[in-house]
């Protein structure tokens, strides 16, 4: 017996189940990037 999965075709891969309300294609990238401070110190915490 194979124990392989069965093939899926892309478009079932890439399921879309956004709601609408949380759609982001109209945003804006780097909007508030300036608010940030060039001299701030920016911390990467690594997970636990």
């Amino acid at each position: 017996m194979n124990d392989t999965p069965p093939k899926t075709n892309e478009s079932a891969k890439f399921n879309d189940n956004m709601r609408p309300e949380y759609d982001m294609s109209g945003g804006v990238r780097g909007k508030y990037a300036d608010r940030f401070p060039q001299d701030g110190v920016m911390v990467t915490l690594a997970p636990m």
